[in-house]
């Protein structure tokens, strides 16, 4: 398994826009799943449930708000 991109507890945002899901949805990594290589729940700010995530989908809010988004 590669290095964990995330830990519980970083806010993310997400870069890829999936079921009731908008681009630039803003979370908190709840839960990291170490028997499925890079794949997180978040908790995205205004909703309920846990969402199952890649990391691929997600980047660090500090980056993101270093780039203007």
């Amino acid at each position: 398994m590669d290095e964990l991109r995330f830990q519980v507890g970083d806010r993310v945002m997400l870069r890829v826009a999936r079921d009731k899901f908008r681009v630039g949805m803003v979370g908190t990594v709840r839960r990291v799943f170490l028997s499925v290589d890079d794949v997180y729940d978040v908790l995205f700010d205004g909703k309920r449930r846990l969402v199952a995530i890649r990391g691929r989908e997600l980047e660090p809010l500090e980056q993101a708000q270093e780039w203007g988004a």
